[in-house]
């Protein structure tokens, strides 16, 4: 099995992931629905890429509700 880096912005947005659970270890899906609405289509393409790429490292599985997480498991 070989394993590959993150990209920086890859490791920085598992950190974010991270640091907005819930108590129970959940999405946080009220902080993750404002995170995609905040940005400019550029910047929501960007974060897009980078959740992909953490579920093709298979950190997250991530489900998607409304064209935002809504949950994902680690």
């Amino acid at each position: 099995m070989q394993f590959e880096l993150l990209t920086p912005n890859a490791e920085k947005v598992l950190a974010e992931i991270l640091a907005n659970r819930r108590e129970n270890g959940s999405c946080n899906t009220n902080y993750w629905e404002k995170r995609f609405d905040t940005p400019n289509y550029s910047e929501e393409v960007q974060l897009r890429s980078i959740f992909k790429e953490l579920e093709n490292a298979e950190m997250i599985k991530c489900f998607w509700g409304s064209n935002k997480p809504s949950k994902w498991l680690f």
